[in-house]
């Protein structure tokens, strides 16, 4: 199994500047909706990850919905997520990264997974195997 975390994903999506002037609020729901609808319908969702963040003087939450979506060109699978940071008050896409050498959907999900957690150092962070990232890797 080969993982790498430089590829594009293999569609558009629509970009908040689409939903928000300085004239408007952001419409997070309208938004969320055309984020979601420019998804592949091939794209499983994978689950949905809630974190709150303590920072000095500030604590925020952030969402992430995680899809896995078939690739071609010699890579088997993608993990990508639409992001929301309450800190930043808008939606993202983001590709995370891809798998090849693995065409088991679930051995391909959680090695992805488990490959972007570690990249953030959060599983070693987490103060015990129970911690949120160690339980969302054990519920899929």
């Amino acid at each position: 199994m080969e993982i790498d975390t430089n590829f594009e994903l293999p569609f558009e999506w629509p970009e908040s500047s689409e939903y928000h002037d300085d004239q408007e609020e952001y419409d997070r729901a309208r938004h969320m909706e055309a984020l979601q609808k420019s998804i592949p319908k091939i794209a499983k969702f994978v689950g949905l990850f809630t974190n709150e963040t303590e920072g000095f003087c500030i604590t925020w939450i952030s969402e992430d919905y995680y899809y896995l979506i078939p690739l071609g060109d010699g890579w088997d699978f993608g993990l990508f997520r639409i992001t929301w940071d309450d800190n930043w008050g808008r939606f993202g896409m983001e590709a995370c990264n891809r798998i090849k050498g693995c065409t088991d959907r679930a051995k391909a999900e959680q090695a992805l997974l488990e490959n972007l957690f570690k990249s953030w150092n959060v599983l070693e962070n987490e103060n015990s195997e129970d911690g949120a990232f160690h339980q969302f890797l054990r519920d899929r």
